[in-house]
């Protein structure tokens, strides 16, 4: 197959400028290809594939309009110029309407959303660029983090000089995946219970999230005796069984896709969410310590916060460690605002 410089139209179907009224040339020299490379593990690699083609469109000085599957997931993006020119490019921001197609593709034009850990991370910007949409948002474990000016990865060095910060320890890639991916069992096992309620309440020192420069992630995990009622021996082992088929750099590359999450919302600087918000997590969870400033900060940052609950004893993983509160604190939560008319 031909590559996008090597392909012409053929000269019969070629357009004549004589037959236009418009500079015709400067119209096509508008039009560049576009191929990009997508890692083979990505999510969207089995369907749309590794290697995409297609084209833009100039629309700016230095932008490019493409259709958005093109650089989805894109490692790589590469513009082919009409003067026979190829240039790098970057992915810079997609259609935020067409991306959450999923409300859409239920019938719905709004809804309510809640998210737990990166679920919450996903779920406050969505709730922010698209308040038309989600009318009341649930925060589990992680409040609201507010942009900040310094890009993250910067804040993960400084914050690693003495001892490793998972989410800077997460960023070399293949590094954390090699130690995860030989004893899965053991990895799932470690990071569900090290982050429980009861392995925090049990006052085990190890923990992954801040760990000594002479040790592995893996070597920080608390492992059980047995498994806490919340954690089946069925679920693990389904657990366990998909971490074995896909690996974890899926997952991972959430925690290197942080700069340029950064980067491409500026404009969300000082933003605060106008939506009623709640927000609940375990007593015990350490995200409460990471997050202490967000989480003193919400009042400010969600104007709307109808409340700041934290069940004691839990730990990181409420929804499974405590499923009857949480569910009571949601569907009161939902119940009341679509009684106050959210939804209308």
């Amino acid at each position: 197959m031909p590559s996008l410089t090597e392909w012409k139209v053929p000269p019969a179907f070629q357009p004549r400028p004589g037959d236009y009224s418009f500079d015709l040339d400067r119209v096509l020299s508008s039009v560049v290809g576009l191929h990009s490379i997508i890692p083979a593990d990505a999510f969207s690699a089995d369907t749309l594939g590794t290697e995409r083609a297609g084209n833009g469109v100039v629309i700016d000085d230095g932008l490019v309009l493409t259709i958005g599957y093109l650089i989805t997931e894109a490692e790589a993006v590469w513009l082919h110029l009409g003067d026979g020119r190829v240039v790098e490019g970057h992915a810079l921001g997609f259609d935020t309407v067409t991306g959450f197609g999923l409300v859409q593709a239920l019938g719905a034009d709004r809804a309510f959303l809640v998210g737990h850990d990166w679920g919450s991370i996903v779920a406050a910007p969505a709730a922010l660029l698209r308040p038309d949409m989600f009318r009341a948002l649930g925060l589990l474990s992680v409040p609201y983090l507010a942009r900040q000016k310094l890009r993250p990865a910067v804040r993960f060095e400084v914050a690693a000089q003495e001892r490793h910060l998972y989410q800077h320890y997460f960023q070399r890639r293949g590094h954390v995946e090699r130690e995860l991916e030989e004893d899965v069992r053991r990895s799932i096992t470690g990071i569900l219970y090290t982050a429980s309620g009861e392995a925090r309440a049990s006052g085990a020192k190890p923990g992954f999230v801040s760990f000594a420069k002479n040790t592995r992630l893996v070597d920080n995990l608390v492992l059980p005796e047995c498994l806490p009622a919340w954690l089946s021996q069925a679920d693990l082992d389904y657990f366990v069984a998909q971490f074995e088929r896909s690996g974890f750099r899926g997952p991972i590359n959430w925690y290197r896709n942080f700069d340029r999450n950064w980067a491409l919302t500026p404009f969300l600087d000082g933003a605060k969410i106008l939506q009623p918000t709640l927000f609940a997590a375990g007593s015990l969870d350490g995200v409460l310590q990471i997050a202490a400033a967000p989480y003193d900060a919400m009042e400010t940052n969600c104007t709307r916060l109808v409340g700041k609950h934290l069940i004691p004893g839990a730990g990181h993983w409420i929804q499974q460690e405590r499923p009857t509160e949480v569910n009571e604190l949601l569907i009161r939560f939902l119940t009341d605002q679509v009684a106050n008319g959210a939804m209308a």
